[in-house]
């Protein structure tokens, strides 16, 4: 079992139930996916990132689970997702969900997969692509249907992933080396701390949609001081204020969070949303 050393089981990572489960045989393979949400700085907020990628699914897609059949981080850990020959929604067409496991990157558009996340991703789709009657292939998920994921940097990766796939599957066959991966500036986790702060949202173009931004400055949102663009690592949507949830709204959605330079300082900004007015709460790394 290829990923049993960096395995987090369903368990583990706190996820709900699934409320139905499809087995199939995925005849082709596996695709790779990102999640449009910027990777975690700190390894301690990973989990949380799936959590919320799952409740997205279920209380905002109304499907039985997550998606995904495993989530790779950029520390090389592998999340527990629908798991082997269970049938997928992240394929995007009838024929990706019915030929191919899914396996995300937690990674957002622009950023490069670690080292680490690459290896994790070929671990993965090697143990899901020895399910009985799968087939060998890896593609990306932009080969299914028209659409940007995995981002760029993660899809000029996807030939060499499928050919580590394949040299995972067949022992006797050369493992082509890895090309080297960087992932921005690296910081001990033990000088992080995440904050939690609420940005006030409005359908300012009346489209339905919500959207808001707050610039990460002393006295606003409770921060005692500047924080500057150069020291936020992630911003990950949390979730809606209690205090200004539409009744009959699912409040653990997920969404990007885009960080802007403000002169200096970190801007969020949310984009479309389902909140319409209120607040919504974003987690947001800062390297001290």
């Amino acid at each position: 079992m290829p990923r049993a050393d960096r395995l987090v089981t369903r368990a583990q990572w706190g996820a709900r139930a699934p409320e139905g489960r499809t087995p199939f045989t995925p005849e082709f393979g596996g695709t790779v996916h990102y999640s449009e949400v910027p990777a975690a700085a700190s390894h301690l907020s990973c989990p949380s990132q799936v959590r919320a990628i799952q409740a997205y699914h279920m209380d905002q897609q109304g499907w039985t689970d997550l998606a995904y059949s495993d989530l790779a981080c950029q520390h090389g850990a592998i999340y527990e997702g629908r798991g082997g020959l269970i049938r997928t929604a992240a394929n995007g067409t009838n024929t990706g969900n019915d030929q191919a496991h899914a396996v995300c990157a937690l990674l957002a558009a622009g950023q490069t997969p670690s080292a680490a996340m690459l290896d994790a991703i070929v671990d993965s789709l090697v143990w899901l692509n020895s399910r009985p009657g799968a087939g060998d292939g890896v593609n990306g998920h932009r080969d299914w249907k028209a659409t940007g994921c995995p981002g760029d940097p993660l899809y000029g990766h996807v030939p060499t992933i499928r050919a580590r796939v394949l040299a995972g599957l067949n022992p006797t066959a050369p493992i082509p080396p890895l090309p080297p991966a960087v992932w921005g500036p690296r910081y001990p986790e033990e000088s992080m701390r995440q904050l939690l702060v609420f940005v006030p949202v409005g359908d300012d173009d009346n489209d339905g949609d919500g959207r808001g931004y707050i610039d990460l400055r002393a006295g606003v949102a409770g921060l005692t001081e500047d924080v500057p663009f150069s020291k936020v690592m992630a911003a990950t949507y949390a979730g809606a204020d209690p205090a200004s949830t539409p009744v009959g709204w699912k409040a653990r959605a997920l969404a990007p969070v885009e960080l802007v330079n403000r002169g200096g300082l970190c801007r969020l900004l949310v984009p479309e949303h389902q909140v319409k007015s209120g607040n919504v709460g974003v987690y947001v790394a800062v390297a001290d």
